[in-house]
């Protein structure tokens, strides 16, 4: 079985790695506004930017409380 990497960018923008993993991809990535969605499985490449893109267009639609938002009684002191 061959293993492949797909890079995903989004307006120019390098959101993260898919990389295949039998019939499904995972989604890797150091992006601050994806990183709930770092290790998240997807059945195809299109299901994965539809999800990245929904990610990032919520991101722009409310600044500050992105999907990387954690509340503050998950913080850790």
């Amino acid at each position: 079985m061959a293993v492949t990497n797909v890079t995903i960018r989004m307006s120019g923008e390098r959101c993260g790695d898919l990389i295949s993993l039998g019939g499904h991809y995972l989604f890797y990535t150091t992006h601050r506004d994806l990183l709930l969605l770092d290790g998240a499985r997807f059945d195809t490449p299109a299901e994965a930017r539809g999800v990245i893109g929904r990610a990032l267009a919520e991101r722009n639609r409310a600044p500050g409380r992105g999907i990387a938002a954690v509340p503050t009684d998950r913080l850790s002191a």
